[in-house]
C-alpha cells in the first residue's frame, strides 16, 4: 500500500512573521524628489544661459567691427545702401546698435524709388514707406526715381502731392513713363525742383510716340546746380532752363523707331547749338541709339499662350525672340491691354509674325476689347503698308461684351476672295460669352466663313 504524502507544509514559510507586508508600509513621497530635481535643473539652465550671454558679450566687446566709430560705420552703410537699397532692411536686423545707428543716419533714407515691385495694388504700402523716408531723411538731399508705368493716375497724383513739399532738396530726379500723356500732369508738381537739382533724367517708351505728339516744357524753373540732363525719346523742349552749370547732355533714341522718331521730333541743330552756346561748362555731349538686342531663336515653337501676363512683359518677350514656326497665339487680356498706346508694340510684334494662322483674344479688362485691332486686321497695304497677319485663318473671341460681330465681318470681307491674293481667307470663327453679338451679323458671318461657333 502506497503511503499518502502529507501536504501540511504547503504554503508555510518559517520566516513569514519576520517579513513586513508591503501594503502595510508607508508609501514613498516621490513628488518631493522630483520637485527638488526640477529646481536644480532650472538653476543649472539659468546659470548656463547666463554664462552663454557673458561669453557672447565678452566676444562682442573684443569684435573689431564693434570698435569702429559710429561715423565711419554710418558712412560704410551709406556706400552699401547706395549700391543696393535692400541692404537697409538687412542692416537693421544685425544688432540693436546697427538698428539704432541706421535710424539716426538721415542719408540712408534719402532714396525714393518707385519701381515694379510697388505695382499692382501696393501703392499704399509705397506711400507709407515714402513718408517714413521723408521724415527720417530730415534735410538731406533726395534721390527720386519714379517708374510710373505701374500706378494709376489718381495714385500718381497722391504720390506727387506727398512728395512736392520735399522736391526742393532733390538732387537727382528721374521719371520713366510708358507714354507722353502721363508726363504733362506732373508739370505743376515739378515746380518744386531746382534749388538742389543736379541730375535729371526723363524717359518715355519710343513705341508710344505719335506723329503729332504735343510735347511741352516740363522743367522751366531755375536750376543753378544742374550738371546732367538725359532725355530718352524726348525733345530738348522738355527742359527749358538756364544750363550754366551743365556738364553732360545725353539725347537717347530707340533704334527700332529711330527713323520715325527723328521725323516726329528731329534734333533741331539750331536749338541744339543754342543750348551748347548757353552752356559754358559743357564737357560731354552724347547722342545715344539704343540698339535692338540680338533675338533669341526658338525654331520649333508652334503654339504660344500668355495667361495673366502684363503688357510690358508680353512686348518684351515678343520683341526679344524669333519665332519662325509659331502658328497659334493666345492672349488672356485680364492683366494687359491692346488698345490705345499699348496697341503700337502689339501690332509691331504681329508684323514680325506673318506666318501666324490662329489668334485668340479673351477676357479684356472690363470686357471691352475695342475695335482698333479689328480695323488694323481689315486694313490692307494701302493703310498699313502690308497685311497684318496675312496667313490668319482662325479667330477666337472670348468674354468680350462689346463685340457685335460687325467688326469681324469687316475683317472677313476685307480678306476674302481671289481679289486679295496676299491674304488668306478667314475660315474659322469662335465666340465664347460675347453677349452683344448681333444675330444679323452672325448670319452674315455664317454665310461667308466655313465654321462659326458660338457658345
Amino acid at each position: 500500500m502506497i503511503p499518502i504524502p502529507s501536504f501540511d507544509d504547503l504554503g508555510i514559510w518559517d520566516d513569514l512573521d519576520e517579513v513586513s507586508i508591503l501594503d502595510e508600509e508607508e508609501p514613498l513621497d516621490l513628488r518631493t524628489d522630483v520637485v527638488e530635481i526640477d529646481k536644480s535643473l532650472a538653476n543649472l539652465e539659468a546659470e548656463l544661459t547666463r554664462l552663454r550671454l557673458r561669453r557672447a558679450h565678452i566676444l562682442a566687446s573684443q569684435n573689431l567691427i564693434g570698435l569702429v566709430p559710429p561715423e565711419i560705420l554710418a558712412h560704410i552703410f551709406e556706400l552699401g545702401v547706395h549700391e543696393d537699397l535692400k541692404l537697409l532692411s538687412v542692416i537693421s536686423l544685425v544688432s540693436r546698435h546697427w538698428h539704432d545707428l541706421a535710424l539716426t543716419t538721415p542719408s540712408l533714407w534719402t532714396y525714393i524709388v518707385l519701381d515694379n515691385q510697388w505695382g499692382l495694388g501696393r501703392t499704399a504700402v509705397f506711400m507709407r514707406k515714402m513718408r517714413v523716408c521723408l521724415q527720417r531723411s530730415h534735410t538731406c538731399k533726395l534721390l527720386v526715381d519714379l517708374d510710373i508705368s505701374y500706378v494709376e493716375s489718381e495714385e500718381l497724383h497722391n504720390i506727387m502731392v506727398e512728395l512736392q513739399p520735399h522736391l526742393s532738396r532733390c538732387f537727382s530726379f528721374r521719371v520713366s513713363a510708358p507714354c507722353w500723356d502721363l508726363l504733362p500732369p506732373l508739370r505743376d508738381h515739378l515746380r518744386g525742383l531746382g534749388p538742389s537739382l543736379e541730375e535729371v533724367h526723363l524717359r518715355i517708351n519710343a513705341s508710344d510716340i505719335q506723329e503729332m505728339t504735343p510735347f511741352c516744357t516740363l522743367l522751366a524753373q531755375s536750376c543753378p546746380f544742374l550738371k546732367m540732363v538725359i532725355l530718352e525719346n524726348l525733345p530738348l523742349i522738355c527742359v527749358r532752363v538756364e544750363l550754366l552749370a551743365l556738364q553732360q547732355l545725353h539725347l537717347m533714341r530707340d533704334q527700332q523707331t529711330r527713323r520715325s522718331v527723328n521725323r516726329r521730333f528731329p534734333i533741331l541743330f539750331r536749338e541744339l547749338l543754342h543750348t551748347v552756346v548757353t552752356t559754358p561748362a559743357l564737357e560731354e555731349l552724347r547722342f545715344h541709339s539704343i540698339r535692338t538686342p540680338v533675338l533669341t531663336m526658338i525654331p520649333s515653337l508652334r503654339m504660344l499662350s500668355f495667361n495673366l501676363v502684363d503688357s510690358p512683359n508680353i512686348s518684351l518677350f515678343l520683341d526679344s525672340t524669333s519665332l519662325p514656326s509659331l502658328t497659334r497665339l493666345s492672349l488672356d487680356l485680364r492683366t494687359c491691354h491692346i488698345d490705345g498706346a499699348a496697341l503700337v508694340p502689339f501690332v509691331r510684334a504681329l508684323h514680325d509674325l506673318p506666318q501666324l494662322t490662329a489668334l485668340s483674344l479673351s477676357s479684356p479688362r472690363l470686357g471691352f476689347l475695342g475695335g482698333q485691332i479689328f480695323d488694323l486686321l481689315a486694313a490692307g497695304p494701302a493703310t498699313t503698308g502690308v497685311w497684318i497677319l496675312p496667313r490668319l485663318q482662325a479667330l477666337c473671341i472670348q468674354h468680350c461684351v462689346d463685340v457685335t460681330g460687325h467688326e469681324l465681318l469687316r475683317v472677313v470681307c476685307a480678306r476674302r476672295g481671289p481679289s486679295v491674293p496676299d491674304a488668306d481667307d478667314i475660315r474659322y470663327l469662335k465666340f465664347v460669352q460675347c453677349d452683344a453679338l448681333d444675330p444679323d451679323a452672325l448670319d452674315q458671318l455664317k454665310a461667308v466663313v466655313d465654321t462659326v461657333r458660338v457658345s
